[in-house]
């Protein structure tokens, strides 16, 4: 088959040329494929025109002549950059322009001094990569299938702020925030990510975006955090957060949160702020969520699910070796056909501020026959006997489930 070969190259002297540190520029108009050999640049950029293509297929792309030396490595894509089965190398920075686009396939990004940045205004797809990045933002259409990323900055590792990206079975390892999507859409399948170690972080947060979730594996601070968004979120693995599992705040539009598992969680295994009847929380299974808290502090305590005001359906969820089950603390939510089993001090508890007219908690199971008991919390209050589950005040459990609702 034949391939094009039509290739224009102009290297450009910069306005400091003559000038200690002077530095060239590699600029690519036309169509250029360079097939299996080692391609140095000289200068420390290179820019692809608008309407021009530049295609590396194996070998190593290196914006030096030495691999210990970067003068600049800036790459400016106004075109289309396509590289394959390629070694990209002495780059610093990527900026793909609006109406301009990048392809990478099989393409191995090492991990020199410092970490590129990806400013992608454009559109991308990177497909069986090996990234190691200091950061990608992204504003165009962006697909990344099956790559290993890895990054070196607080700063989200990926950043949509704007436009629309599909993640697909990729291994996420981040310094930081490994997904952040603000005003835009996403669709996450498939993905190990695991975020920082400090308290703040998160692993994918929604923020008045659109955002599904599926089949993920997450560790992070926060695992799942939508603000002001709406989406779904359905069977992920969530898992040794310190913080949350999934944090909703504010939504504005339908949420659906279902057939997750929560394992393994700090502060709260579902936290919903100000959900509507079209926040559902179904099916999902939250086990071992365990920072305690002085009875009068329930605002600090730790919950399977902790509900702060609306209406959210919480329907069909099993919970089991909670600080708190269900902790509300605001609002007038359903909660129906759950299991709540095995609280270590309540396993349902409302807020006394909250509590002027009763909730309807009917219809859930206890962990036996005989339901739950009804108590006060007190800070002299001792952790709950085996087989007791405590109800508060303000709640009318029955009728009760005499066995598991989970299916």
């Amino acid at each position: 088959m034949t391939r094009f070969v039509l290739l224009v190259v102009v290297t450009i002297l910069s306005p400091l040329s003559g000038c200690l540190g002077a530095e060239e520029s590699t600029v690519i108009s036309g169509q250029s494929l360079v097939e299996n050999k080692d391609v140095i640049h000289q200068a420390g950029q290179l820019v692809i025109e608008a309407g021009a293509l530049y295609e590396v297929v194996g070998g190593t792309l290196r914006l030096a002549p030495q691999p210990d030396i970067i003068i600049n490595g800036l790459i400016e894509v106004r075109g289309r950059l396509v590289l394959r089965d390629t070694i990209l190398a002495n780059v610093l920075r990527v900026n793909v322009y609006p109406g301009a686009s990048i392809y990478f396939d099989n393409v191995s990004v090492e991990a020199g001094a410092a970490a590129p940045k990806f400013v992608m205004g454009g559109d991308a797809a990177f497909l069986r990569s090996r990234l190691h990045v200091h950061q990608m933002i992204f504003g165009g259409t962006a697909t990344l299938e099956g790559n290993t990323i890895t990054s070196d900055t607080l700063l989200p590792a990926l950043h949509w702020k704007a436009g629309s990206g599909r993640l697909l079975d990729n291994v996420i390892t981040a310094t930081g925030h490994a997904v952040v999507v603000e005003d835009a859409e996403l669709e996450a399948r498939g993905n190990t990510i695991v975020a920082g170690s400090q308290d703040t972080t998160t692993g994918i947060a929604a923020v008045r975006s659109l955002a599904l979730l599926v089949d993920n594996d997450i560790t992070a601070a926060v695992a799942i955090a939508y603000e002001q968004s709406q989406g779904e979120a359905t069977g992920n693995r969530l898992h040794d957060t310190p913080q949350a599992g999934m944090s909703i705040r504010q939504p504005r539009g339908a949420i659906t949160l279902a057939e997750n598992s929560i394992e393994r969680v700090g502060r709260a295994g579902i936290y919903v702020q100000g959900g509507t009847p079209s926040t559902r929380l179904e099916g999902n299974r939250i086990t071992e969520v365990g920072r305690e808290a002085r009875a009068t502090d329930l605002a600090n305590a730790s919950a399977g699910i902790a509900l702060d005001g609306g209406a959210p359906q919480v329907r069909g969820n099993t919970i089991t070796r909670a600080y708190i089950g269900v902790a509300i603390l605001a609002g007038s939510p359903a909660i129906t056909a759950n299991d709540v089993v095995e609280s270590s001090y309540f396993a349902m508890l409302r807020a006394t501020e909250a509590a002027t007219l009763p909730i309807d908690v009917s219809d859930n199971y206890w962990g036996g026959p005989t339901g739950p008991t009804p108590a006060t919390p007190d800070a002299s209050l001792p952790a709950a006997p085996t087989g007791t589950a405590r109800v508060g005040p303000g709640l009318r459990y029955m009728p009760w489930a005499t066995a598991s609702m989970a299916p």
